[in-house]
């Protein structure tokens, strides 16, 4: 039997392209997963023909190993090298090595020094995701070869297996959650919140700039012009969540925090100190890649470009 056609002159049915729960196309799902799985593959191709193998270390991964065996012997808030003192790092990345080596039985040493191959392909996958949500899945995947190449610290760091880098994907999974369905109100706000928290109990600088993003960001919409016949208070909603948000994140941290800024000194030498690449102009202005910073520009003002012509969402004029 053929399908029944529509009367002449009835307008004709769009597409449909949700599912009955709201959810997107199988299809898009499918995308999305092969994808992931071809980041992954390249993730894994790179971290071998790097690491080659064999056991990947640097700097900061040995004061994370000695804190994460500290935890484990009892120690949470103290120095893992100077007995006596207190810890004067955020304990959040050891303490998730310190239980994941309770699960597997194997050596918190051992599993930093090996997370380059189980865990090392997390901020390219969480990097998809949020730039795919927000610009879609074309500059989803440019970002994650802009991003490396674009930035001499992340080309020469992204293997490293330090909290600082770690943290990055937990600040990333904030953005996500804020520029997803940003209209949901006190459960949203609260979500952003933990996964705030989150990145700043395990690096503070990971959680401080999804924090400052997202104040940016419903600070920007506040000041926005109103179009006309849009509604006048969904511009301060946003800042408003914003700032609930921003809030929630702050008081979960708080103990940290206050712990953090309130630790006696006895070097007063690292508070002096500054990156020596950042000395180097040609390392600040990223001119090892000079198309960088126009382009990211030519980025900015197109999105908010974009975000101004989006007609207003129906929840946010309630």
């Amino acid at each position: 039997m053929s399908r029944r056609r529509p009367p002449a002159g009835a307008p004709a049915r769009e597409p449909r392209r949700t599912t009955a729960s709201g959810g997107p196309l199988p299809s898009a799902r499918r995308e999305v997963l092969a994808d992931l799985l071809a980041i992954l593959g390249v993730w894994l191709v790179f971290a071998f023909a790097l690491g080659r193998g064999s056991l990947v270390t640097a700097y900061d991964v040995f004061r994370d190993m000695s804190y994460a065996q500290a935890i484990l012997d009892g120690h949470l808030w103290q120095d893992p090298s100077i007995p006596g003192l207190r810890a004067w790092y955020p304990p959040g990345n050891p303490l998730g090595f310190a239980g994941l080596s309770v699960l597997t039985r194997i050596p918190p040493v051992d599993l930093y020094a090996t997370s380059l191959y189980w865990l090392g392909w997390i901020n390219p996958v969480v990097c998809y995701l949020l730039v795919r949500s927000a610009w879609g899945r074309a500059t989803a995947l440019v970002s994650l070869v802009v991003v490396p190449l674009g930035s001499f610290w992340w080309l020469t760091h992204a293997a490293i297996p330090m909290a600082s880098v770690q943290g990055v994907a937990l600040g990333l999974l904030a953005l996500l959650a804020w520029t997803t369905d940003r209209d949901r109100g006190l459960r949203h706000a609260a979500l952003t919140g933990v996964l705030l928290a989150l990145a700043i109990w395990h690096h503070p600088i990971c959680g401080a700039l999804a924090l400052g993003s997202i104040l940016v960001h419903g600070g920007v919409a506040a000041l926005l012009p109103v179009e006309r016949g849009g509604p006048v208070l969904s511009r301060f909603g946003l800042a408003k969540q914003a700032v609930l948000a921003g809030a929630a994140g702050l008081l979960l941290a708080a103990p940290l925090l206050l712990r953090q800024l309130g630790l006696f000194r006895t070097n007063a030498a690292p508070h002096h100190w500054f990156a020596p690449e950042l000395h180097d102009p040609r390392f600040a202005f990223h001119l090892h890649a000079p198309l960088i910073v126009p382009l990211g520009l030519l980025g900015l003002w197109l999105a908010a470009r974009r975000w101004r012509d989006e007609p207003a969402s129906p929840r946010s004029s309630r």
